[in-house]
């Protein structure tokens, strides 16, 4: 951590350092992060905690635990502490500490509790105290021209009793739309009197909209929450989510919030999201985003490719740098058995992100449904080198070498290994399982 640190200081006095040579003027922010609804992802004793001191310390803490649980704080919140007497390195000893003066309503112990099990994560994804810390030190250094903007206190000050939570982020991190707003209020504030002349004479209203306004012309609607929801829960089956405190419960709760945005992605919900995104798209033909996200929800959610290569293809050819749209128009065409044009997609896509094992993966298939083979493996072999962990990379590689293969044998070893990493990285997934078997493995 500490060479991280000393790293960022450097790479951040860096970027001070070149903006001295521009006239545009450079804004530092502090992050954000969710304190109050985010437990530690991992946490460790201190290393000489053994022997008897650490069988006290766990019964301590085992005992606070099962208090909690239990909806008897004070009680919980004294095993707790006498756990933390015993070792204070213990983020989620901290973190649940935290919420026993949260619920008691001691907000300023709490407050410090959350901190502090933020800062000892050990494994930390989010920016602890220390990043902020830098962020700060280096705008004061700096030489003018660069302005600080403190959104994670600007969070801090807006957040019930000043401790940051659900309100702002989806999971750790991540902005919810609200917590997007709020930043990008605080950031217009911030810029606004840096811009040119010509460019503030040219603002058409002097107040921002409302963050339900904002919504409205961006087209948030139901079945983009329904979306976000999905990718959430994805995200938290998966480690290190599923090794945090209070994990079922957490995930139970988004569940529940997203269930009934379902309806949004079936008729006649999702015909009438359509027609506002289309509605939207006739007064602001300029805005190529909600293009690419109509274009989007017609695959995903109408099963209308053909409808959305049209849009698709409007986006790469108002932003041709914008490889996502040119990777979502292979798919697009390749949905349509239009193999040969999604390659040259997928290739174009490639040209911008060059290790994305999706786009090799669909470059592969393209290439297989043209009947270049030998292509197809290449592509698929290059997907698994990109990402080894991908257990669709390996076994689309190991199909393919045993269609080539035809009964020669030659490539049936490398195949097999394939195969054999695609069960081992996802041992779930049936289609390996049975690819394995049907080669013999």
């Amino acid at each position: 951590l500490e060479i991280t640190y000393r790293h960022f200081r450097s790479n951040l006095n860096d970027v001070v350092d070149l903006s001295h040579g521009s006239d545009t003027p450079l804004v530092l922010c502090t992050v954000g992060v969710n304190l109050r609804n985010t437990p530690p992802f991992a946490s460790l004793n201190r290393r000489e905690l053994a022997g008897d001191a650490f069988d006290r310390w766990r019964r301590h803490f085992s005992r606070g635990v099962a208090l909690q649980e239990a909806g008897r704080f004070l009680e919980a919140a004294e095993s707790l502490g006498a756990a933390l007497e015993i070792d204070d390195e213990h983020a989620e000893a901290q973190f649940r500490l935290a919420q026993c003066h949260w619920e008691m309503g001691d907000a300023a112990a709490a407050r410090e509790g959350f901190e502090r099990a933020r800062d000892l994560d050990t494994l930390r994804f989010r920016a602890d105290s220390t990043i902020n810390t830098i962020i700060r030190e280096v705008a004061a250094s700096a030489d003018g021209g660069v302005r600080l903007l403190d959104v994670a206190n600007h969070f801090s000050a807006l957040a019930p009793d000043g401790i940051p939570g659900g309100e702002f982020f989806y999971e750790h991190v991540h902005l919810s739309f609200h917590g997007t707003y709020v930043t990008a209020k605080a950031l217009v504030d911030e810029l606004a009197p840096l811009l040119p002349p010509w460019v503030q004479e040219r603002r058409a209203t002097p107040s921002l909209p409302t963050d339900a306004e904002c919504a409205s012309r961006l087209a948030f609607t139901g079945l983009s929450q329904h979306e976000i929801g999905l990718q959430i829960l994805d995200r938290m089956r998966r480690p290190p989510f599923t090794n945090q405190a209070g994990h079922e419960a957490r995930f139970a709760t988004v569940s529940e919030h997203i269930a009934p945005l379902e309806a949004f992605a079936r008729p006649p919900r999702l015909e009438r999201v359509l027609d506002y995104y289309r509605r939207l798209m006739e007064e602001h033909p300029e805005d190529w985003m909600l293009r690419y996200n109509l274009a989007s929800a017609l695959v995903r959610y109408a099963n209308r490719p053909d409808l959305a290569e049209g849009h698709y293809r409007e986006v790469t050819h108002r932003v041709p740098t914008f490889g996502r749209g040119h990777a979502f128009l292979g798919d697009a065409l390749l949905a349509q058995g239009k193999a040969e044009k999604a390659a040259e997609s997928y290739r174009r896509s490639l040209e911008y992100h060059p290790v994305t094992s999706p786009l090799w993966i669909g470059l592969g298939a393209s290439l297989a449904q043209s009947g270049e083979r030998e292509e197809a493996c290449r592509s698929y072999g290059r997907a698994a080198e990109v990402d080894p962990g991908n257990p669709l990379a390996h076994r689309l590689r190991g199909e393919c070498l045993l269609d080539l293969d035809a009964g020669s044998g030659r490539n049936r070893g490398r195949a097999l290994e394939h195969l054999r990493r695609a069960v081992e990285i996802d041992p779930e997934n049936a289609e390996a399982r049975s690819a394995l078997e049907r080669a013999g493995g």
